[in-house]
């Protein structure tokens, strides 16, 4: 087999055909769709039939255990061959989307972090009685803003 090889996408992680941006998963899909190895290269013209048998293979050995991808790493690489393939056997086949809710979880507790922060700071005012009465308050307020 004279395909190009496998390798993972340094910026997304997923498995790509060498030198293009063409991801197994895609191949996958449109061979799943038509049955036929030529609909994939009309699909995708910069591969050939041996490059899509070599994904192929790769999606064989994949299913069988961890994937081993050419060569190390890209550099940039944001999940992990190994942990990409591991999120897809126990059912989280869409690791971009489990990503995005952690970030949103990590965005959400840091707006609770700084909140909380700010309630803090309130009350050391309190105790030091570093306080401004509630109607000087709301004058510097509307100067500032207006009404």
């Amino acid at each position: 087999m004279g395909g190009k090889a496998i390798v993972r996408d340094g910026k997304t992680g997923e498995a790509v055909v060498a030198g293009t941006e063409v991801r197994v998963s895609s191949i996958l899909e449109v061979l799943a769709e038509s049955g036929s190895m030529a609909a994939v290269v009309e699909r995708f013209p910069v591969l050939s039939a041996d490059d899509v048998a070599a994904a192929l293979a790769f999606a064989a050995r994949s299913v069988r255990g961890p994937a081993e991808y050419a060569g190390p790493p890209a550099a940039g690489s944001a999940i992990p061959g190994r942990v990409r393939e591991a999120a897809v056997a126990y059912g989280r086949a869409n690791v971009d989307d489990e990503i995005f809710r952690v970030d949103a979880r990590i965005a959400a507790l840091s707006d609770e972090a700084d909140f909380l922060r700010a309630i803090r700071g309130g009350l050391d005012d309190v105790r030091t009685g570093n306080l401004v009465p509630h109607d000087e308050a709301m004058a510097q307020l509307e100067a500032i803003f207006g009404r």
